[in-house]
């Protein structure tokens, strides 16, 4: 689960230096690197349009609250869940409107079918996040690679035959709920962008 609305948590200066060289050495490993992106409250934002061409943060953001405010099941499963989070579904989307308010795995549910994109998430349990639209027919477009630290998101740039490996893996598929929302304003990212 990923610390939506600025939720952070308290740990030592050293334990961030060793989970900053963990992402490293895991990203290494996987023959990429992470991209820092501006530690601004957008990064998620950040790291998903530096991928793909034609969006830009704030837009990108616009278009998933408009996609999570169409999404009835969302709606209906919506809980808070830590203390601060707002208490109402609306209240949370108005305040995933502000530009600084941190993406959590709502966010990154609908960024998935809005850039028709797997989204592929290194975090410090390890590569385990990939994220699908349920009832998709076809095979999401592009797989989109980020890493995931005390609520923040960096771009993950990994070289083509690791993602075309991403691409038959089923670890931790989690499904997205069909939504009746109409397809996004802007083109989602061309298979061959990088």
């Amino acid at each position: 689960m990923y610390g939506g609305g600025g939720h952070v948590e308290h740990t030592s200066p050293e334990a961030i230096r060793e989970a900053d060289a963990w992402l490293d050495v895991a990203a290494h490993t996987l023959l990429g690197r992470r991209i820092p992106v501006a530690k601004d409250g957008a990064c998620f934002f950040h790291a998903l349009a530096e991928q793909c061409q034609g969006w830009m943060p704030h837009s990108l953001r616009q278009q998933v609250v408009e996609n999570m405010r169409g999404n009835e099941r969302l709606r209906d499963f919506y809980a808070p869940e830590l203390p601060g989070d707002p208490a109402t579904f609306d209240a949370y989307l108005e305040r995933m409107c502000s530009p600084n308010t941190h993406a959590d795995h709502y966010c990154v549910q609908a960024a998935a079918v809005i850039l028709n994109a797997a989204i592929w998430v290194l975090d410090a349990t390890g590569p385990r996040t990939e994220l699908r639209r349920e009832g998709s027919v076809h095979t999401p477009s592009r797989i989109l690679s980020i890493t995931h630290r005390r609520g923040h998101f960096d771009r993950l740039l990994l070289p083509l035959n690791v993602i075309q490996a991403l691409r038959g893996s089923s670890t931790n598929t989690y499904l997205l709920p069909p939504t009746s929302r109409s397809p996004p304003l802007q083109p989602p990212c061309p298979p061959s962008a990088i």
